[in-house]
């Protein structure tokens, strides 16, 4: 640990100084603490000292390379707990080097939420210089910036040094930080446990990549940069991908609302509780579960860009399932997947699981002779038969349930009476064409059509 005190700094503006500088070591890269600009004409509207002001430092082919953020610790920190950090990309208008002025949005709420409890965890500013935290708004090699990059490194730098929870770092910005928010997601999915993007366009051909994340979108109604058109392409595009849960995969539009949805955004009283539900070893449904009746499948997945993936039923490893995906399941059970968080790793980590089911058939009472327009309730599998079916009736067999089969002139051709709510029907003896089945017990009715071939 390297201590130096400071005797003097000089700014035009008005600077906030640590008296110390503690500088912590990670191979070619370090963060320590650094004093704020405080610019009038950079207000953030607050009082910023809660946040800690640092600075991360790394050497890249050979150049210094320098981040500053803004971090809130929780409260009564302790390092025999892990604890959720969340990462706050600003927008391209509180871009700068002053470490102060990215606070401006999102930095009280965010404070609020750490001191009242709404969100006992870790909260990092980084500031980027530029305004922009990507070079493009569509997927690339050089897509994110020096700054996002940096992002990358400081978040594995806080992962070493702090009880950070690294199944529980989530990412969120507004604008030209709402852009780096998805590019997160696409070059280092392995960190992030969910993303809410603000008043951004994301990128639709890495949808089935990111698709395997809680995602909560944020939109203005009239909103010109992005269009409402192109945010909700890309809701569908991850909803087609099989991101069905709504509670999971969110999308939010503000009416009268442009670009600056991040104050209605604050205001939701899910905000919070929604980043502290995400984990990582959250298995990912991409699908309805539970399974129809007969038939169906769904996916399931986990964050991709791990070091290695093996999946489970039961307990028992499923062969060749190595992917940070399982296509096609069918199949009911308990799933879960290991993973190694880094190549080359010794160490496997378990998810939570996920349990397949395959959906009851709900019985439900019968339609009264005056309820014409209810949903027909009695159910005969298979229709169309080619003889042999099986009827189920909805609720208590009332006494004397009687079912008929009427052919198209309203001739009775197939009599029985039941006594199960599960009965085989013999129709073999009938010729091809279509009919009605009727059920009565008595005080209530119903039918259904119901084609031999």
């Amino acid at each position: 640990m390297k201590v130096k005190t400071f005797t003097s700094l000089r700014k035009r503006a008005t600077t906030i100084m640590f008296a110390l500088i503690t500088n912590f070591t990670f191979g070619q890269a370090s963060i320590y603490t650094t004093p704020y600009v405080v610019d009038p004409a950079k207000n953030p509207g607050f009082n910023t000292s809660q946040y800690e002001s640092w600075t991360y430092q790394r050497t890249k082919n050979g150049a210094i390379q320098k981040l500053p953020f803004r971090m809130l610790k929780p409260i009564g920190y302790s390092k025999l707990q892990k604890y959720p950090l969340v990462i706050m990309l600003h927008g391209h208008g509180e871009a700068g080097t002053d470490n102060n002025f990215q606070l401006k949005w999102g930095g009280i709420q965010h404070q609020n939420a750490v001191n009242n409890g709404t969100f006992p965890g870790f909260v990092v500013f980084p500031q980027e210089p530029f305004g922009s935290w990507t070079n493009a708004a569509t997927y690339s090699a050089s897509q994110p910036t020096t700054a996002l990059s940096q992002v990358f490194d400081l978040v594995d730098s806080l992962l070493i040094k702090y009880s950070i929870d690294p199944d529980r770092v989530i990412v969120h910005g507004l604008s030209s930080g709402g852009t780096g928010t998805w590019a997160c997601l696409y070059h280092r999915p392995d960190l992030f446990a969910a993303a809410l993007p603000m008043c951004a366009p994301g990128d639709e051909t890495q949808v089935s990549k990111i698709a395997v994340t809680p995602i909560w979108m944020f939109q203005g109604e009239i909103d010109t940069n992005p269009t409402k058109a192109i945010a909700l392409s890309m809701y569908g595009k991850l909803q087609a991908e099989g991101a069905k849960n709504t509670a999971l995969t969110k999308y939010t539009e503000y009416a009268g609302v442009g670009h600056p949805v991040w104050t209605p955004a604050y205001n939701e009283p899910n905000f919070f509780p929604y980043m502290l539900a995400q984990n990582k070893k959250n298995i990912m449904l991409l699908g309805t579960n539970p399974l129809p009746i007969f038939g169906g499948s769904v996916s399931m997945g986990i964050a991709s860009g791990m070091g290695a993936y093996q999946w489970y039923k039961d307990g028992v490893a499923i062969a060749g399932a190595t992917s940070y995906r399982l296509n096609g399941v069918t199949q009911t059970g308990t799933y879960t997947v290991k993973f190694k968080r880094k190549p080359g790793s010794l160490v496997w980590v378990t998810s939570n699981p996920l349990v397949i089911k395959r959906k009851t058939l709900i019985i439900l009472p019968f339609r009264t002779e005056d309820a014409e327009e209810q949903d027909v309730s009695l159910s005969i599998f298979p229709n169309p038969t080619s003889g042999l079916t099986t009827v189920t009736l909805p609720g208590e067999i009332g006494a004397g349930a009687l079912l008929t089969v009427t052919n198209q002139v309203g001739m009775i051709v197939y009599t029985k009476e039941l006594t199960e709510n599960v009965s085989q029907l013999d129709l073999s003896g009938l010729p091809r064409g279509t009919y009605i089945a009727n059920i009565s017990d008595g005080s209530r009715k119903d039918n259904i059509k119901l084609t031999i071939e």
